[in-house]
């Protein structure tokens, strides 16, 4: 999976929609939007405003680190390419992300997304 990158605030928070859609969700729910909808008003949108802030983000592995019925969490490593108007050249960044999944009416959404 791919993010590209964003051309402004709007692009920026539709940016998370493919890590949401890599684990067959098209958005996430509960307590992880309201808190990515507050992460891209706060910040996100006044650095990609202010400073021209553009993010690629690659999933280069996956992987399943807990399975029940009706709950998951998999272990996810990103790699991370940022630039911005005071840095032309990409800042690489390697990080990982537990992300919870709850199976709710036969369809897994995503219930909380943490760094590791």
């Amino acid at each position: 999976m791919q993010v590209r990158p964003c051309a402004n605030a709007d692009e920026m928070h539709a940016a998370f929609a493919p890590i949401w859609h890599y684990f067959g969700q098209n958005s996430p729910t509960g307590d992880v939007l309201k808190y990515y909808s507050q992460l891209t008003d706060d910040v996100v949108r006044p650095a990609v405003k202010n400073k021209q802030v553009s993010t690629t983000a690659n999933v280069v592995r996956a992987a399943v680190s807990d399975l029940a019925p009706d709950k998951a969490t998999v272990l996810v490593f990103v790699n991370q390419a940022t630039t911005s108007a005071d840095r032309a050249e990409p800042s690489m960044t390697a990080s990982s992300v537990k992300v919870t999944l709850d199976r709710v009416d036969g369809k897994w959404l995503i219930a909380a997304f943490d760094p590791v």
